[in-house]
């Protein structure tokens, strides 16, 4: 299928933004190819508490039987009646039974259905917790992708997710989980949105697990490979290596940092500093912006020195913590400088962490002992500096440029400063895995940025990605090697 395809229905905002739009047949839409007559999708009411829009594009009609929502406590005690209890506790149990319940069943047992027979060039839209099943009357293929409604929390309360695996205690091995439709705000203009690589489309982490006889499965996206790993996939490992639950906060933030590092939003960013600086446009006098034009421009500004601001405070958080580490390491090489005299002329032994604490506050206020709140300053400002550390000692300086923070990718300097230092430790370990090599030279090339650009009265111009049109620049690949490029 050409990757140019548009789709002709869509998920919608609010649930593109589930698993970096990375969910495929729920956020992705699917061409559902039935290929001989009467193939089913059984019962089943959406995964997440969700609704569909169908459009049938050709071919023979479909047969749609609907369960209202009124209904779906007495379908499921019915079902579990018939069939008994589900392997798995979830929310999908019916789904689990791959069961199609024919209309005269359904009467026996009380329970209002409706029938609706659909035809190509028809759309038909199911509701939340609306049971429903399907029988392809021939050969027909119809599009279709799940939706959020006004009323849809994000993730629904009391719902009980899938478990993924293939053992006793698990769904089955293709099934949606909490973690798969985890929220991803990596909604920047270039491919952060959508991890591409090149190459060919592997097969997706997450299927619709509906009961398909003699019917393929083919996602609209398949001309777009998502790349060496999903949004799924590195949320997953983050998951699994934190040992936290799968909503917490933090597993979601680390996997936007993920993407984030080094993607070409962030040479975007880096290349609108340099410019920034090359041109001398970097100060932050901004006119009263008297017509809305004018008000647009300056919060462009405003973001661009925010960014380039963002930088700068990397470079000077690591600086203050590599001397302090520094002067950690000198004291632990000279023994003898453990004491200070104190002021009635005793000598007490400190801990090599406080003299080098004193010394930088002498080396910053000219001062060992400064007021309270000089000394709240510097100690906040050697815990922000840690991570960065952490980051440049792995990589290089150069990292530090390659961090964008701004509206599209929802990360800021605070935000990363916060994260423990145990969960960044996984973190440095997860991205060397799945990103190291790349990330390592990307970190190397970018390196003297800040003596050639940033910091320099006459800033050069040395990159490649400098003299790139921004536009192109967006839609370049996931990890391309043309961003190396110097």
């Amino acid at each position: 299928m050409s990757p140019e395809y548009v789709p002709l229905v869509d998920a919608g905002p609010r649930l593109r933004r589930r698993n970096n739009g990375n969910i495929p047949g729920v956020n992705t839409p699917f061409w559902y190819i039935s290929q001989c007559d009467r193939t089913p999708a059984t019962l089943h009411v959406k995964d997440g508490n969700l609704g569909s829009i169908n459009l049938l594009l050709a071919g023979a009609p479909k047969l749609w039987l609907f369960i209202p929502k009124c209904e779906k406590t007495n379908i499921e005690r019915r079902m579990k009646e018939l069939y008994g209890p589900g392997r798995v506790p979830c929310s999908q149990e019916i789904r689990h039974y791959n069961a199609i319940i024919s209309p005269a069943l359904l009467e026996k047992w009380n329970i209002t259905y409706y029938l609706d027979y659909y035809l190509p060039g028809e759309i038909i839209v199911t509701r939340q917790n609306t049971y429903h099943q399907v029988l392809n009357i021939g050969p027909n293929i119809a599009e279709s992708v799940n939706i959020k409604f006004n009323n849809t929390p994000d993730m629904p309360a009391g719902y009980v997710w899938c478990k993924r695996g293939s053992g006793p205690a698990a769904c089955g091995p293709h099934v949606l989980t909490a973690s798969d439709f985890s929220s991803s705000y990596v909604e920047a203009r270039s491919n952060m949105k959508r991890i591409r690589t090149g190459g060919t489309t592997p097969v997706p982490k997450t299927k619709k697990h509906k009961s398909r006889a003699s019917t393929s499965l083919v996602p609209l996206n398949a001309g777009i490979a998502y790349g060496r790993f999903t949004n799924a996939h590195i949320y997953d490992r983050f998951a699994t290596e934190l040992g936290y639950q799968v909503d917490n906060p933090t597993i979601a933030f680390l996997t936007r940092l993920f993407f984030a590092i080094a993607s070409p939003e962030a040479v975007n960013q880096l290349r609108q500093t340099c410019y920034l600086r090359q041109t001398g446009k970097d100060g932050h006098l901004f006119s009263k912006g008297e017509t809305i034009i004018q008000a647009m421009e300056a919060l462009d500004k405003i973001e661009e020195v925010v960014s380039s601001s963002s930088i700068i405070r990397r470079y000077h958080l690591l600086r203050l913590t590599e001397r302090r580490t520094a002067l950690v390491q000198q004291y632990k090489l000279n023994p003898a400088q453990h004491t200070r005299t104190r002021n009635g002329g005793g000598e007490k032994t400190q801990k090599v962490e406080s003299l080098a604490l004193q010394d930088l506050y002498y080396e910053a206020y000219n001062d060992r002992d400064p007021p309270p709140e000089l000394q709240k300053k510097l100690k906040n400002r050697l815990y922000h500096g840690r991570n960065w550390a952490s980051l440049a000692e792995r990589y290089s300086v150069g990292i530090l440029a390659l961090l964008p923070t701004s509206r599209d990718t929802d990360l800021t300097n605070t935000q990363i400063e916060r994260v423990k230092d145990r969960d960044f430790l996984v973190f440095l370990d997860i991205l060397q895995q799945e990103r190291g090599e790349f990330i390592q030279q990307m970190s190397t090339a970018v390196e003297n940025v800040y003596v050639n650009i940033l910091f320099n009265p006459e800033p050069v111009q040395c990159y490649q990605f400098e003299q790139v049109d921004q536009h192109i620049l967006h839609n370049t690949l996931f990890d391309d090697r043309r961003l190396l490029q110097r």
